[in-house]
């Protein structure tokens, strides 16, 4: 039989959806891009860093789900910018692992992040950026949660989500679909097919054919109209990666650990900040997460402010 003449195999359309994940996970850790660092000024930001390995303690594909849908629908009820996922084991986390998700092989880190990403996202963008899978499925299960920028886009729309076309704009322009019927709209940067953006859309103009925005930060509809636009979603390699790095230029000002052996939240003032990030133990605490920063230039310890405690005379660790 003649081997070329065959039909294809599956396999080229594993490794495209390999691919297509690898190169997902790989823009989460990019989220904010070089527009939140340029942009916004004025505003106050609040993030929060959770260890990977919490994602661990479920068995099955189904409480994993849950358990990001729970922290999802934690984080905007609560209106947190930034959730920053870091690696508290001793295994190490690439970017490349993300290509076993939904497998044992797949790092809890690159796991949590895909979740918490889906969960953040429009429809009609997570159609284009996600594959199909069963633990996406499962998460699409979940009530959904329940954002600004999900919204219809409609002719007084001043602020929408979309990704960026395959339709080929003029020089130094891209097309951005915003919605899974309407027309494209022309943005003010060249920019990869596929690239997730916040858009300042301008007022609708009945000569021009293509309504026209601009890219900005996903902070600015915050600053701009003090509406809430979700979160944005960074992987860190460990937790002292996770404090001394950041996605604002200013770093973050204020660090706050969570600890059952802290100060109870009730008796602590907390000082103006611009930036705040309050960090979150795993199951054995956060005490266990510092300590296992062996090879660290200096001791995450020394990055906290302040520990409190968030529920006190507790019984058992939350």
């Amino acid at each position: 039989m003649d081997l070329s003449s065959s039909p294809p195999t599956k396999k080229p359309r594993a490794k495209k959806r390999k691919h297509k994940i690898d190169k997902y996970v790989e823009s989460i850790t990019d989220t904010f891009q070089d527009e939140t660092k340029k942009e916004v000024n004025h505003v106050k930001t609040l993030s929060i860093a959770l260890p990977g390995s919490i994602l661990d303690n479920a068995q099955s594909r189904t409480l994993k789900a849950f358990l990001a849908g729970q922290i999802a629908r934690a984080a905007v009820l609560f209106e947190v910018n930034e959730i920053v996922i870091y690696n508290d084991s001793d295994i190490p986390f690439q970017d490349s692992d993300a290509h076993s998700f939904g497998s044992h092989q797949c790092h809890s880190v690159a796991s949590m992040g895909i979740f918490l990403q889906y969960l953040e996202c429009p429809q009609f963008i997570r159609e284009i950026l996600f594959p199909k899978h069963p633990d996406l499925r499962a998460a699409q299960e979940l009530n959904c949660v329940k954002l600004e920028h999900m919204k219809e886009v409609i002719a007084e729309s001043r602020f929408c989500e979309g990704i960026i076309s395959k339709r080929l704009g003029p020089p130094g322009k891209s097309y951005a679909k915003i919605s899974k019927h309407s027309s494209d709209v022309l943005v003010n940067k060249k920019l990869e097919p596929g690239t997730r953006v916040t858009i300042k859309l301008e007022p609708i103009k009945p000569q021009e054919k293509f309504r026209k925005g601009q890219v900005v930060s996903p902070l600015t509809p915050l600053e701009t109209t003090g509406e809430y636009w979700g979160y944005q979603v960074r992987l860190a390699d460990s937790l002292t990666t996770a404090m001394s790095q950041s996605s604002f230029k200013e770093g973050y000002d204020l660090i706050i650990g969570t600890s059952e052996r802290g100060k109870d939240v009730d008796d602590v003032r907390f000082p103006d900040f611009k930036h705040a990030l309050i960090v979150f133990g795993g199951v054995r605490g956060l005490e266990e997460a510092v300590e296992n920063c062996f090879f660290s230039p200096y001791r995450p310890r020394s990055l906290i402010r302040t520990n409190i405690n968030i529920k006190s005379k507790q019984i058992t660790w939350i």
